[in-house]
């Protein structure tokens, strides 16, 4: 039998005030909401802020903000910390696709986004040698860049 871990979920009075949500939460009501469905140390910025709720096809969370889904990772960032740059996407430094913890997060392009996971493109791009054990040199390798960038 699966040992039951329970649930830490932050008081109230831990939670930021209404001048503290930025413009994306307009009520400290709808902010309460969302942190009940996250499995949070309210005091400590390094552990992983689990989502508890819905979740996207991918495993990440998955939130409802007036008739519009959002990645829940991405509501609270900017609910707490402002918007994306444009341009950027929110990295896990964590790796952890359920922590919605904005302390995780950090704004990095999608290459970088990339090359810092552990998906084909980040395999890739460490490899130094072929199969065959030549060294990868600009003189006998052949890179295809997609036209869109």
């Amino acid at each position: 039998m699966a040992e039951e871990t329970a649930l830490t979920v932050a008081p109230v009075s831990s939670l930021p005030t209404i001048a503290e949500v930025r413009q994306l939460c307009p009520t400290r009501r709808e902010f309460i909401r969302f942190m009940r469905k996250v499995d949070t140390h309210a005091d400590k910025k390094d552990v992983c802020w689990a989502w508890l709720a819905n979740t996207f096809g991918d495993g990440r969370g998955q939130v409802t903000y007036k008739k519009k889904k959002w990645q829940a990772h991405k509501w609270l960032y900017c609910a707490l910390r402002g918007n994306v740059p444009q341009g950027m996407e929110l990295d896990h430094l964590c790796h952890n696709g359920l922590c919605v913890n904005p302390y995780h997060l950090e704004p990095v392009s999608h290459r970088v986004n990339l090359l810092r996971g552990c998906g084909w493109p980040a395999i890739n791009a460490q490899k130094a040698m072929c199969p065959q054990g030549h060294v990868y040199t600009s003189e006998n390798t052949y890179t295809w860049h997609h036209p869109d960038g």
